[in-house]
């Protein structure tokens, strides 16, 4: 009787041992399941004095990321398109700073382009083969939609949304003394901003780059010109000034008066990437553009040229 007490006992407190060790891998299973706090990532923290560098002997200028942005065209949009340069200081990291507005041709575009800026990543730019803090102008040219307009408007229906992906084209910025003597940020219609030594506009070509088309808009057609089914090419000529904008725009071979006037408008509306002298300093140089006036109508296999009447 006592050895069959005994016994009993035994298995009594090996069962309780079983049940307790199970209990402690429950409970460490459970706690090792539960997801442990983020670790945060160390800010990249910008020195209180940095040396910033500008356009010249020895620097590069820092290379911008592919942006990838989601586009969530609404359903109601009203376009709001243009173009907006900013001034900023990529630092050693390829993080921007300092992002100010030095153009824009919509003021609604303007804090939606300094945001988009914001988001941005570079390839640092160098000095003499070192990563450095490099002063650029990043232009922006950008397709947006705007809600349509309410008699009743709350600042979250003021807000633009990108219908495209944007366009950035980055240079290195001219220091200061040298950009405000070659730019204006609110240039007159039909005044030049600096010129050359004889007064006129630089001609392209030795140490004068030409300007680069960055935003264009289709010229349309005039209703008497679709009627008279009129095609054509438009020759036009201006002066692309030291911040990209077009200036001085004329017909130097005409099509059709309406026509002539159409090509005018869309020109005016370009925006360039300006010419550069010795590739660091913006300047006003002049150019021509052919504008092409053609009508199509549906074919079988896609668009078709109509034959048109000369003017």
């Amino acid at each position: 009787m006592l050895n069959f007490t005994r016994r009993l006992m035994k298995l009594t407190l090996r069962r309780r041992f079983v049940l307790a060790f199970a209990a402690f891998l429950s409970v460490g299973v459970a706690a090792g399941q539960e997801p442990s706090a983020p670790v945060p990532r160390p800010a990249l923290a910008q020195p209180a004095s940095v040396t910033v560098r500008y356009a010249g002997s020895g620097v590069i200028a820092p290379v911008l990321f592919p942006p990838s942005i989601s586009i969530v065209r609404p359903r109601h949009c009203v376009p709001v398109n243009g173009v907006v340069k900013l001034s900023a200081v990529v630092d050693e990291n390829g993080v921007p700073r300092s992002i100010q507005t030095l153009h824009s041709d919509d003021a609604r575009l303007n804090d939606l382009a300094m945001g988009l800026a914001a988001q941005q990543r570079f390839k640092p730019g160098t000095y003499n083969g070192s990563p450095g803090a490099i002063a650029i102008e990043l232009t922006a040219a950008l397709h947006t939609c705007a809600p349509p307009a309410k008699k009743k408007v709350t600042e979250e229906d003021t807000t633009l949304t990108l219908s495209a992906q944007p366009f950035f084209v980055v240079d290195i910025e001219a220091r200061p003394a040298e950009r405000s003597e070659s730019q204006n940020p609110t240039p007159a219609k039909d005044t030049v901003s600096g010129t050359g030594d004889d007064g006129a506009p630089y001609k392209i070509g030795a140490n004068i780059s030409a300007p680069v088309l960055i935003h264009s808009v289709e010229a349309e057609f005039s209703d008497s010109a679709r009627r008279a089914r009129i095609c054509g090419v438009c020759v036009v000529s201006l002066i692309v000034d030291a911040n990209g904008m077009p200036q001085n725009v004329n017909v130097i071979k005409s099509l059709e008066p309406s026509l002539d006037q159409k090509a005018v408008e869309a020109i005016e509306q370009y925006r360039f990437k300006p010419a550069l002298k010795d590739g660091v300093l913006p300047v006003p140089v002049q150019v021509t553009v052919e504008v092409d006036f053609h009508l199509y109508k549906k074919g079988l296999f896609g668009p078709k040229t109509i034959n048109c009447s000369q003017p």
